[in-house]
């Protein structure tokens, strides 16, 4: 009997070369109306071992569906969530797929309390954990059209994660001490 072996895509964290802030990583600065929490979608993908266009495998279109709800308020309290976002119509056969990844997700992320949890901590040291728990240790790195994709260590990416949140929760303590 033939039986093809069949590979899972690496999940990585999607991120651009020399940008930081809103928009960075599929983030559309979910900021609260009363200014005592912000909140970040953390977008994954899926890349295949030596295939430029992972994109056009199904299985790494559906990791793109995934993701992390990163919440965090003032007071320094965080939550990590990981979520399908924006899966508009999907085929039976699609719904499947993004079943199976949420499985392989939840399997390998048992050891992280997502979904219910909040505590008073960091977002680098919160996102460390999950994404840990997640397998996941390398961010891709877009550079712009027509260029090469590289990778980095995920830590540098959640450092600048990190700094960009800070960032935002210095601005909501300065406007409620305005």
């Amino acid at each position: 009997m033939n039986h093809s072996i069949k590979t899972k895509p690496e999940i990585l964290i999607p991120t651009w070369a020399g940008r930081s802030g809103p928009g960075y990583w599929g983030d559309s600065d979910f900021m609260s109306q009363d200014n005592q929490s912000t909140s970040l979608w953390l977008s994954l993908r899926g890349v295949m071992a030596g295939d430029p266009c992972s994109y056009m495998d199904r299985c790494c279109r559906a990791i793109g569906d995934l993701g992390l709800y990163v919440w965090l308020d003032i007071h320094g309290t965080v939550s990590i969530d990981l979520r399908l976002h924006d899966a508009g119509s999907l085929t039976l056969a699609e719904g499947e797929q993004r079943i199976q990844l949420l499985r392989r997700l939840h399997a390998k992320g048992k050891a992280y309390p997502f979904n219910g949890f909040q505590r008073v901590t960091t977002v680098h040291a919160e996102l460390s954990r999950a994404l840990v728990a997640l397998g996941i240790r390398r961010a891709l790195v877009y550079h712009g059209t027509n260029m090469a994709e590289t990778h980095e260590g995920v830590g540098l990416a959640i450092e600048r994660i990190a700094a960009s949140l800070q960032e935002r929760l210095a601005r909501m303590r300065q406007r409620c001490t305005a």
